[in-house]
């Protein structure tokens, strides 16, 4: 997409000072990046679209994962481009099939079919070889080297979502009835669905979480262990099944598509489901998807090797800051202030590790944290195991 300059100039010696520090990634070393960790985003388009405000004339940085809110943030406010970056070949290749499938298949359902949503292996196949000759080279080269990818399903076939069925066929369904689980989504009220929930076998799902859910399990299984690097002693099981019962006490379930997809998986059908895969959007959609561009980039990187003019306005970073020091947390931030436009938005999780700007910025009034906003945003937050949200604000003057 077209670049547009702004008249938000960031001075070249702010840009020259992030030149010369030297910002690497700490993670991406570490990590085998032809590797599709998640082929669904976990985190609440919702919660996501009202704490950075996107509007027409915003230029959106987001986090690809697998694409999911990026393409939920240009449906939200429709902003002038989004540029999805990731330092993962694989991630990206899922972006770019899903765009080249917007673009080109003759039908919602057709895109549903091939993402795994519907259809069979084989008519998932026809439709990938449909698309080969609108897909970059990197990413036909990575289908090509992955077809069971496709054949599978590709919202079933990333490393985190395989985790999470292995919780539901090893654990959750010995312990909890599937039809049971189905009743807690019916539920049309808090009363009724905390009912339902008060009659599953509460001490063995506990035992289930404590189990699973290990830092250990995690790092091995179900993340990496460059991604758990920071977090120290924290107990994640005991934090997932804190979580797990704040989220199913105090949301509803009969719309969160996210919580059924973790218990139940993606073949059930849901009342709601992501924006971008609802057939509603679909037209729309395929009308906007044109001003979204794919960066295959450290973040780190990319900050720095963007030209003086080209700044953005809002910035989903996911939960990035999870797998970095708290120094290096502190220089993205600072990277970050420096290249988002004034008045613009930074929206991000923390999950495990704790990670918040540092002191001066806040003190200096470069950011000011939006804590409220987004500590209620958070008591809304539909995927169950996030510690925090946060959206900081960059200045609106040079001051």
């Amino acid at each position: 997409p077209e670049r547009h300059a702004n008249s938000n100039y960031v001075h070249p010696d702010v840009i020259s000072a992030l030149m010369a520090s030297g910002l690497r990634s700490e993670v991406a070393g570490a990590l085998d990046l032809s590797v599709l960790r998640y082929s669904n985003v976990w985190e609440d388009h919702a919660v996501l679209s009202a704490g950075l405000d996107v509007k027409p004339d915003d230029d959106v940085l987001s986090i690809t994962s697998s694409g999911d809110n990026a393409l939920n943030l240009l449906l939200a406010g429709e902003p002038r481009s989004v540029t999805a970056i990731d330092m993962s070949r694989a991630q990206n290749a899922v972006m770019e099939l899903k765009l080249a499938a917007i673009r080109h298949v003759p039908s919602h359902h057709d895109f549903l079919t091939l993402l795994g949503l519907d259809g069979t292996s084989q008519q998932r196949l026809d439709l990938y070889t449909s698309l080969k000759p609108y897909l970059p080279r990197s990413s036909l080269s990575y289908f090509d080297s992955n077809l069971a990818v496709i054949q599978n399903g590709l919202v079933s076939s990333g490393r985190l979502e395989k985790y999470f069925a292995s919780f539901r066929n090893d654990y959750l369904y010995k312990i909890v009835g599937q039809c049971d689980i189905d009743l807690l989504f019916d539920a049309q009220d808090l009363e009724k669905q905390q009912e339902i929930f008060r009659s599953f076998p509460f001490d063995n799902l506990k035992q289930s979480f404590l189990e699973f859910f290990t830092s250990d399990r995690l790092a091995t299984e179900g993340r990496d262990p460059a991604q758990m690097k920071y977090i120290g002693d924290f107990n994640t099981g005991e934090h997932m099944w804190s979580r797990f019962l704040t989220v199913v006490n105090t949301i509803p379930t009969h719309n969160n598509f996210y919580l059924s997809w973790y218990l139940r998986g993606p073949a059930v059908k849901t009342h709601t489901v992501s924006p971008y895969l609802d057939e509603k959007n679909f037209d729309r959609l395929r009308s906007l998807v044109d001003r979204v561009s794919v960066v295959t980039d450290s973040l780190e990187t990319h900050l720095q090797h963007c030209s003086n003019h080209t700044t953005f306005s809002k910035a989903n970073l996911s939960d990035i800051f999870e797998y970095m020091s708290e120094d290096h947390s502190h220089a993205m931030f600072r990277a970050l202030a420096a290249k988002c436009r004034p008045g613009g938005r930074l929206a991000y999780w923390n999950l495990f590790a704790r990670r918040l700007p540092p002191d001066e910025l806040l003190k200096n009034q470069k950011l000011k944290s939006l804590t409220e906003m987004a500590r209620l945003l958070h008591c809304q937050d539909r995927v169950y195991y996030y510690s925090s949200f946060h959206v900081e604000e960059v200045a609106m003057s040079s001051n």
